[in-house]
């Protein structure tokens, strides 16, 4: 079952609690739309390597979300940092 984006704070917070079907359910939703915004920005070739290291980025650091603020713009500073790190390893 798809989550509305809107939801993924909602899944974030409750997975800083422990939560681990919502944080499964926060990654399979984040994997997908990962995927398309690195499919719109890097080659083919280079896509499912930034997915990886986003969703690997977005472990390390989730503990530095704040649940009282919007997830996305979170999620898109961290997205844009790792797409910038594979620009540079694509020279």
């Amino acid at each position: 079952m798809r989550i509305a984006e809107n939801e993924w704070g909602r899944l974030m917070a409750a997975a800083q609690e422990g939560q681990a079907a919502a944080y499964r359910q926060l990654l399979d939703e984040l994997r997908r739309w990962l995927n398309r915004f690195y499919a719109r920005r890097l080659p083919p070739a280079f896509v499912e390597d930034a997915v990886q290291d986003t969703l690997i980025a977005i472990h390390e650091k989730r503990h530095t979300y704040d649940p009282e603020r919007p997830f996305k713009p979170w999620l898109i500073a961290v997205a844009r940092y790792k797409w910038i790190d594979r620009l540079r390893a694509i020279d």
